[in-house]
């Protein structure tokens, strides 16, 4: 929904595999849109539970991340204030604040206000007490219900949503330091493997192998596609038992 140039536009999938027209557009298919591998999630209508839930609480998280963003204006983190006046005296004749995150937590609030004007065309009167991000997204998180039939808005709204929690994590270094990663290490065969917040190298907590994101996303493809080959032969193999017991 947001066009702002400080807000990454969501990729396309590297491959382009069509998981088909009922298909959950949340990040549950993201394997097999770049891969072609492992169980389609279908919608219900649009989102899957696990994709509405995530909505739901990454919503609520925005907040929250858009606070921690202010206090580093506020002095409680980041940097003085004989820095923030010379900022001010750079950018006086700018319509910009002097703050790169005062700004970009009003484009998020002109992005919740977007999406509630699909659904409540009369603007509310904001309360003076409550910022416009607590009250924006508190509304949409209680009306919910009615942008997840329409896959346009559920769509729409879910990319959004996603792409605003993760640039304010980031921003705000909200969230764990360490990634756990399902997959075993390829060396010791051990659940050891993490990721440190936003590198791009996986690390063996066990037995300290390290490997490029690159080659961790190959593993877990791999690892879903032996996953769906022994649900395949188990499948077979209880269907097989099945005729033999019907045939006795």
């Amino acid at each position: 929904m947001s066009t702002d140039s400080n807000v990454p536009a969501p990729q396309p999938p590297a491959e382009g595999f069509d998981p088909g027209p009922h298909a959950c557009p949340g990040a549950c298919n993201s394997l097999y849109r770049r891969k072609g591998l492992g169980f389609i999630n279908e919608g219900n209508p649009v989102l899957c539970g696990k994709c509405s839930a995530v909505l739901r609480s990454e919503l609520l998280g925005l907040d929250t991340l858009a606070g921690m963003l202010a206090a580093r204006e506020d002095g409680f983190r980041g940097s003085t204030g004989s820095d923030a006046a010379i900022r001010a005296h750079r950018n006086a004749g700018s319509k910009r604040s002097p703050s790169p995150e005062t700004d970009l937590i009003s484009e998020l609030e002109d992005c919740l206000r977007e999406w509630m004007s699909r659904k409540r065309p009369v603007m509310p009167q904001l309360g003076y007490l409550a910022r416009p991000v607590t009250e924006c997204s508190s509304w949409l998180v209680a009306n919910l219900f009615m942008y997840l039939p329409d896959p346009e808005l559920a769509t729409g709204l879910y990319d959004d949503v996603r792409r605003w929690h993760s640039m304010l994590a980031k921003r705000a270094k909200a969230g764990p330091a360490l990634v756990s990663k399902p997959v075993p290490c390829p060396r010791c065969r051990e659940r050891g493997l993490v990721q440190e917040r936003g590198a791009e190298i996986v690390k063996c907590t066990k037995c300290g192998r390290m490997m490029g994101i690159g080659e961790y996303e190959s593993l877990a493809a791999e690892g879903a596609e032996a996953a769906d080959a022994a649900k395949v032969d188990t499948a077979n193999s209880r269907a097989g038992l099945a005729l033999a017991h019907v045939s006795l």
